[in-house]
């Protein structure tokens, strides 16, 4: 009896990582459906104020490192031209730090082919893309800090 009652006092980290991990699919989500429908400059803002720390840092595949200003724009852009039909942020694996998570997550984004971006038969291309975020709270909310690219994106 006591073995289990030790058993069940050390369970709540094993807990806490699967809540964070609910916690953060939610906010991918959320950040998913977010650029879908984005339509102004004031959406890609909004985004950025709850979801992202202030000094939110991009690295891509070639290690370049990114400013919040400069991903704000590319999200613009792509918004108004690449006419993504869906996108599906899924966690992979999640580690616990005394920050907050680290997050390995595949992102899979699918859109016309580029040949016929307004055709209704057009075929759909799926770009897969992996990444490694850092999660912070702050005020007791969960904010992406880093989101670094992990290899190539691939297409198919």
């Amino acid at each position: 009896m006591l073995l289990v009652l030790a058993l069940l006092i050390t369970a709540p980290s094993a807990g806490t990582t699967f809540d964070v991990q609910a916690t953060l699919q939610g906010l991918y989500d959320e950040i998913s459906q977010t650029l879908l429908q984005v339509t102004s400059d004031s959406d890609v803002d909004q985004l950025h104020d709850v979801l992202y720390t202030p000094d939110c840092v991009f690295v891509d595949a070639s290690g370049t490192q990114h400013t919040w200003a400069e991903m704000r724009e590319e999200m613009l852009r792509v918004s108004k031209t690449e006419h993504v039909a869906e996108m599906i942020q899924r966690i992979e694996k999640i580690s616990m730090t005394p920050q907050g998570a680290t997050v390995l997550v595949q992102t899979n984004t699918v859109h016309p082919a580029a040949a016929s971006p307004g055709a209704h038969d057009a075929p759909m291309i799926t770009d897969t893309t992996t990444y490694r975020d850092t999660w912070v709270q702050m005020a007791g909310e969960w904010r992406l800090q880093s989101r670094t690219q992990v290899g190539a994106l691939s297409s198919r």
